[in-house]
């Protein structure tokens, strides 16, 4: 019953993709394989997400930028997912947030000259230090 509010384009060259998520709302990823950049490229254009739990959306995106539903039956997991988006379409207030959030999260976390940052804090919370690596 979506129809006349939706486009389903299917596949487009990526300049056309990105210019769509410039002026974008949400953006669903109901696959169950690992995503990767395309999940990075909506939040870093502000756009929040909507997923799978195990797809990637649970370990990339916050509950402050998406919503990562768990995956059920199919009936169950359309039903989640159609109602993550209806929140999202039916407060405004919430998607901004979401959007500032998204490209702060991507700033902070997923930028490449932040990514020693990030690696070094993933060791700290091994209990290990970097220079342990360079000795062992």
């Amino acid at each position: 019953g979506v129809q006349e509010q939706v486009e389903f384009t299917g596949r487009v060259a990526r300049a056309v993709a990105l210019e769509r998520l410039r002026h974008a709302d949400a953006f669903l990823f109901p696959s169950s394989e690992v995503a990767g950049m395309v999940i990075l490229e909506a939040m870093a254009h502000g756009v929040p997400v909507v997923g799978l739990q195990g797809a990637g959306v649970g370990e990339m995106v916050p509950d402050s930028c998406g919503f990562a539903v768990e995956q059920g039956s199919l009936d169950a997991t359309v039903a989640a997912l159609a109602s993550a988006l209806t929140c999202l379409w039916s407060n405004p207030e919430l998607r901004q947030r979401m959007a500032a959030e998204c490209r702060r999260v991507v700033r902070e976390r997923y930028l490449w000259e932040r990514r020693h940052e990030v690696i070094r804090e993933w060791y700290r919370l091994a209990g290990m230090q970097t220079g342990q690596l360079l000795r062992a």
